[in-house]
C-alpha cells in the first residue's frame, strides 16, 4: 500500500518554512485515475549557511502524525521519501510544513505506484506563504479522457471555512463546496471524477476562498493532478494565488521534438470578462474573450507552423487579471504541465535536476534527465548567465555560461553543458548528475546580473519500456 502527502512550504515561524501538497489515489492501480501515488519531497538550501530543516506531517483533523529533521549544506539539494516514514501507516492522505533556519525551496516528485501503467512523476511546487484564495486554472472531469483531483490547505493558525466554485468555459458557476470549519494545517481532498453535481464531465475552473470561522481572511494553498481516467499520463501542477495582467510561458512548441505541442490553460481571476492574447516569439498571436472565473484554452499550433520551438506572453484587456497553466503533449503517453510567470528574477532555483548519459535508455524507471528553458522576459538582452549545478551536500559540481539571451527570447540548459569544477571529488560526473552510490541529490541555480528578469522551466525526462515521458516544473525565484 502506498503513503502519500499533501505538503505546504509555508513561512512560519522559522525563515525558511515551505508549504508543499501531495496525492493520494486509491483503487486497483490499473489506470491513471486509480493510481496511488508516494510522495518524494525534493528541497534546497538556498542562505548562506547549513539549514536546520524539520518536516511537520498533519492527518485531516489537522493533528502532528510524526517528524523528522535533517541537516542540509548550503546550496544543497536532497529529498525526503515520505514512503519511508513508518508512522503514516498505508494510504496516507495529509498535509504537512518544512521549516528551517534558511531559506528552501521545494519540488514534489510524485511517484507512482510499482504495478502501474503511470511511469511519470508529476511534479508541483510548495509555497513560501499563502493567501485567502487559491485559482486552479484547469479542472476536468471525463473530458479529454482526463479527470482532475486537487487539495486546498488551511496553512492558517486557526480553523476556516473554504468556498470552493467550480466555473465551466461559459461563465456559469456550475457547483460550490462549502468546506466548512476546515482545521489548521490541514487539507481538504476534491476528486472532480467522483461529484455528481459537475455532471457526465466537466471543462472549466476552480475559485476557493477562506474565511477563518471567527472571521477575516483565511490563509490557503493548492495543487492539482490531472489523471488519464483509463491511460498512462498524469501530471501535476501548483494553485495560484493571484492573477496579473500579464504572463509569461517559457515554452511554446508546435509538434516539435517528435511531435509534442503545448496548450495554455488560461483562467480569468477577475470580476469582469476580458480579452486574452497570446503573443509568440517570434510573431503571431490568438486572442479568445474570457468570462470572469472562466477558462480559455489556446493551442500553439492554431498560430504556429510545426517545428516551432519558442515562448510566449499571454496578456488581457482592460488591466484584467488572469493565471496560465501550460500543458505539453506528445507521442506515445508524453503529458506534462507548469504554471506561467507573471514576472521574472534575477536568480531562479530548481532543487531538483537529474541527468543520466549511460543509463537513461535502459529500460528502467530511475534514471531521468532535466534540461532547462530559460526566458530573458526583460526589455533589454542579459550577457552572463551562470546555472549552477550543485550536489547534495551543496558543493557545485559544474556551471553552465550563457554568453548572452536577447530580449524575449530564451536558452537552454542541462548538466552535460556546464563546465565541470576544477578539482570536484564528489564522486559524480556531468554525464551522470545527482546519482550516487547511496541515493540521489541535486540541484541547480539560474543567476544573472542584477535587475535581470528571467523565468524558467524544467522537464524531467525519463525512459521507462513503455517509451519516453516527462513532467515540468517551473524555476523558483530566490529572494
Amino acid at each position: 500500500m502506498s503513503k502519500s502527502l499533501k505538503m505546504k512550504l509555508k513561512a512560519g515561524a522559522l525563515i525558511g518554512a515551505v508549504a508543499l501538497s501531495a496525492f493520494a489515489g486509491r483503487g486497483q492501480a490499473s489506470a491513471d485515475y486509480t493510481t496511488k501515488f508516494t510522495t518524494s519531497i525534493t528541497y534546497q538550501n538556498v542562505g548562506s549557511a547549513s539549514a536546520s530543516v524539520q518536516l511537520d506531517i498533519y492527518n485531516s483533523s489537522g493533528a502532528a502524525v510524526g517528524s523528522l529533521t535533517r541537516t542540509l549544506p548550503a546550496n544543497g539539494a536532497d529529498s525526503i521519501f515520505v514512503g519511508g516514514i513508518a508512522a503514516l501507516g498505508a494510504d496516507f492522505n495529509g498535509a504537512g510544513a518544512l521549516s528551517s533556519d534558511q531559506p528552501l525551496v521545494a519540488t514534489l516528485v510524485q511517484l507512482p505506484d510499482a504495478n502501474s501503467t503511470v511511469k511519470n512523476r508529476p511534479l508541483s511546487n510548495g509555497f513560501a506563504d499563502g493567501t485567502d484564495r487559491v485559482l486552479i486554472a484547469t479542472v476536468l472531469k471525463a473530458t479529454f479522457g482526463t479527470s482532475t483531483k486537487f487539495s486546498i490547505q488551511n496553512i492558517d493558525s486557526a480553523p476556516a471555512n473554504i468556498a470552493i466554485k467550480f466555473y465551466n468555459t461559459s461563465n456559469v458557476l456550475v457547483h460550490t463546496i462549502n468546506a466548512n470549519n476546515v482545521p489548521a494545517n490541514s487539507a481538504y481532498y476534491v476528486s472532480a471524477h467522483d461529484l455528481a453535481a459537475l455532471g457526465a464531465s466537466f471543462n472549466g475552473a476552480v475559485i476557493a476562498d477562506s474565511t477563518r470561522v471567527a472571521g477575516g481572511a483565511g490563509k490557503i494553498v493548492g495543487s492539482a493532478m490531472e489523471l488519464e481516467v483509463s491511460g498512462q499520463r498524469a501530471t501535476a501542477f501548483e494553485g495560484v494565488q493571484g492573477g496579473s495582467s500579464t504572463v509569461y510561458m517559457a515554452t511554446a512548441l508546435c509538434n516539435a521534438f517528435g511531435g509534442s505541442t503545448t496548450n495554455y490553460a488560461v483562467q480569468n481571476a477577475g470580476s469582469t470578462s476580458t480579452d486574452v492574447t497570446v503573443t509568440y516569439q517570434g510573431g503571431g498571436t490568438e486572442t479568445k474573450t474570457v468570462g470572469a472565473g472562466a477558462k480559455a484554452s489556446f493551442n500553439t499550433c492554431a498560430v504556429k507552423a510545426a517545428g516551432y520551438s519558442g515562448a510566449a506572453t499571454v496578456t488581457t484587456s482592460n488591466n484584467g487579471s488572469i493565471v496560465v497553466v501550460g500543458k505539453a503533449s506528445g507521442p506515445g503517453v508524453l503529458a506534462t504541465a507548469f504554471v506561467g510567470a507573471s514576472s521574472g528574477a534575477a536568480t531562479l532555483a530548481h532543487p531538483y535536476i537529474r541527468w543520466s548519459a549511460a543509463n537513461f535508455d535502459q529500460g528502467g524507471r530511475n534514471r531521468q534527465r532535466g534540461n532547462i528553458a530559460i526566458q530573458n522576459v526583460g526589455s533589454a538582452t542579459v550577457n552572463n548567465v551562470l546555472v549552477k549545478y550543485f550536489d547534495r551536500d551543496g558543493q557545485l559540481v559544474g556551471t553552465h555560461t550563457i554568453a548572452s539571451i536577447p530580449a524575449g527570447g530564451k536558452a537552454n540548459s542541462n548538466p552535460t553543458l556546464a563546465t565541470l569544477t576544477a578539482g570536484y571529488a564528489g564522486g559524480t560526473t556531468l554525464a551522470e548528475f545527482g546519482y550516487y552510490a547511496s541515493g540521489t541529490g541535486g540541484g541547480a541555480t539560474i543567476q544573472a546580473p542584477t535587475n535581470s528578469t528571467l523565468i524558467s522551466v524544467v522537464r524531467i525526462s525519463s525512459a521507462p519500456a513503455t517509451g519516453t515521458v516527462s513532467e515540468d516544473y517551473s524555476g523558483q525565484p530566490i529572494q
